[in-house]
C-alpha cells in the first residue's frame, strides 16, 4: 500500500508514465483508437504496473491531481502524433469514479484545446461498479454531454444487465472475452 506523500512524489518527480494499447475495428484492420495504461517508474521497486497503486490514489486524495496529469499526457501523445500524420483515431483513459464530475470535464475540455484536438477524440473509460451510484451514472451522462465519449469497461462482470444498456450514457461498451468464453457453448456465444 503507497501513502499521499509517495504518491505525490511520483507525481512530482515524473516518475509516472503511460502505455497505449491499440484499438482495431477488427472487420476493416483500421485503428478505432487507443487506451492509455498508467505505469510508475518506482526508484527502488522499478516499473509498476498499475494494479499495485492505482486504488491508492483516490483515499489519497490524488485522484483529480492523477487525472489530470493522464489526460494532459494522453492528449499530448495524440497531437503529437497526428502532428507526425500518424492517425490513431481516438484515446481512452481509465477514470476513478471519484474523479468523474465537473473537474474532470473541465480538465478534458482545456487539455483538448490546448492540444488542439476535439474533444470527442477523448475518451473516458469507467468500470461497471461506477454506475451503481446514480450521481456518478449522472456525472458520466453530462461528461458525454460536454461531447467527451464514455465508455464501459468490463461490461458482464458483475450485476449491470443488457437491459440496463437502454438508457445508459454509453458510446462503446467493452466486453471482456471472458465473458463471451464463460459458457464453453459457441453458438451462445456467438449470439451474444
Amino acid at each position: 500500500m503507497f501513502g499521499a506523500p509517495e504518491l505525490q512524489r511520483a507525481l512530482d518527480n515524473e516518475e509516472l508514465f503511460l502505455l497505449y494499447q491499440a484499438l482495431v475495428d477488427m472487420r476493416t484492420g483500421l485503428p478505432l483508437g487507443v487506451e492509455s495504461a498508467i505505469r510508475w517508474r518506482h526508484p527502488e521497486r522499478g516499473v509498476l504496473h498499475a494494479v499495485p497503486f492505482v486504488n491508492d490514489v483516490p483515499p489519497a486524495g490524488l485522484a483529480p491531481a492523477y487525472m489530470r496529469w493522464i489526460v494532459r499526457t494522453a492528449t499530448r501523445q495524440l497531437a503529437a502524433w497526428r502532428a507526425d500524420s500518424v492517425d490513431v483515431g481516438r484515446i481512452s483513459v481509465n477514470a476513478w469514479p471519484v474523479s468523474l464530475g465537473r473537474e474532470l470535464i473541465d480538465d478534458v475540455l482545456a487539455a483538448a484545446r490546448d492540444a488542439g484536438l476535439d474533444p470527442a477524440l477523448v475518451e473516458i473509460e469507467s468500470q461497471p461498479e461506477a454506475t451503481y451510484d446514480p450521481a456518478t451514472f449522472a456525472a458520466l451522462r453530462q461528461i458525454r454531454e460536454a461531447g467527451i465519449r464514455v465508455a464501459l469497461d468490463d461490461f458482464g462482470e458483475g450485476d449491470l444487465r443488457f437491459a440496463w444498456l437502454r438508457d445508459a450514457p454509453f458510446d462503446v461498451v467493452k466486453i471482456p472475452v471472458m465473458f463471451v468464453l464463460k459458457s464453453g457453448q459457441p453458438f451462445d456465444d456467438a449470439v451474444i
